[in-house]
């Protein structure tokens, strides 16, 4: 049970990433306005569902477990 909990807590961070990347991507094609608010918008909910994944799995666990992604990809949760 606990390595699916991480499995999907990873995932989740790294879905966050990857809507990142695709903003990133439409940015540099100069999409509509309309194409980069809505990757905006996933971003958020997908960053706030990661957030609370985290927090479920570091309440639940409550081990000194730190993920390595959210290290990395502490910025996006700054924003």
């Amino acid at each position: 049970m606990q390595e699916e909990a991480r499995k999907a807590k990873t995932q989740a961070r790294e879905a966050v990433v990857l809507l990142e990347q695709a903003r990133t991507l439409l940015y540099e094609d100069n999409a509509s306005q309309l194409a980069i608010k809505h990757i905006d918008e996933a971003i958020t909910e997908a960053d706030r569902r990661a957030a609370m994944l985290e927090d479920w799995y570091r309440r639940t666990y409550s081990s000194a477990d730190s993920s390595p992604l959210k290290q990395v990809y502490k910025a996006t949760a700054e924003r």
